[in-house]
């Protein structure tokens, strides 16, 4: 299938194609077995790709971890599993895992919402479309042959299945839930301890200052940016210069988007902007 990810390189994630309904079903009917999301300490962690879901997952890995424990892009699938990336999938299902055993439990996901979920506990993180799928077009045109131009990816035709941003964040935010918390990135960007703190509150989980800003300092950008330059991310990469994590700027957009660029944006993107207060068809 011409436009894939390099499964040379990256074999241990899951081919694009797959994303697609097959795979996805599979996925959805071991966790109807397992009724992930049910019990009032499981959640998925959702969001849009490049919305900052790696980066809380790294500050919930770092509540739930030892504190001597050191966590890397490697391992992070140990205590928050990415149900894209199938060895970390399996940690889900799998008995005597790090992961079944945590007090608290939480799944990362970008699937489009979907009526599994109706029963389910969420923490819905957003973040502004403009700054997501100018994230999304390095990302993907920094592991592709074959560059994909950045109306493709507002238009939602790029080679993901997830669809349009603004269909995925509107989906997930209208759909029903047995419980749902919204996150916005740039409020996290802002005071990252108190977001974290206002989280910890919705879920009923008791931390303590110290552990949340134990959690804060060690996920820092700068902090787990220079891990991935040391230890690398989930596979090697093809060059040295790949990283996961570009900027994690707050207004990154206005760096990549032409005028056409950014009218395009509204004409596709409005109602999920206008649902989360993010700026305006001017361009605030």
């Amino acid at each position: 299938m011409k436009n894939l990810v390099n499964r040379k390189i990256f074999s241990d994630l899951v081919p694009a194609k797959l994303l697609h309904y097959r795979y996805r079903r599979r996925q959805i009917k071991i966790l109807n077995a397992l009724n992930f999301g049910s019990e009032a300490n499981q959640y998925f962690l959702v969001s849009y790709p490049k919305s900052g879901n790696t980066w809380v997952r790294f500050l919930l890995a770092n509540l739930l971890a030892a504190e001597n424990e050191s966590l890397d892009l490697r391992n992070i699938g140990n205590f928050v599993p990415d149900i894209h990336v199938k060895s970390q999938f399996r940690m889900i299902y799998e008995k005597n895992t790090e992961f079944s055993c945590l007090e608290y439990q939480f799944i990362k996901t970008h699937y489009p919402y979907q009526d599994h979920f109706s029963d389910k506990n969420i923490i819905l993180l957003v973040r502004d479309g403009r700054d997501v799928i100018t994230s999304y077009f390095h990302y993907l045109n920094s592991r592709r042959s074959d560059p994909i131009s950045l109306p493709e990816i507002i238009t939602g035709k790029s080679i993901d299945g997830f669809g349009l941003w603004s269909d995925h964040v509107t989906g997930w935010f209208k759909g029903k839930a047995r419980k749902k918390v919204v996150i916005r990135y740039e409020d996290l960007k802002r005071n990252p301890h108190s977001a974290i703190k206002n989280l910890a509150d919705e879920l009923e989980w008791q931390l303590s200052d110290k552990q949340i800003k134990r959690a804060v300092d060690n996920s820092t950008f700068d902090k787990l940016a220079a891990k991935e330059i040391k230890i690398g991310g989930i596979n090697p990469s093809p060059k040295d210069d790949i990283r996961f994590f570009r900027k994690g700027q707050v207004g990154d957009w206005a760096n990549t988007f032409s005028e056409e660029n950014l009218q395009l944006f509204w004409d596709y993107h409005r109602e999920g902007m206008d649902l989360f207060n993010y700026g305006s068809a001017e361009g605030e």
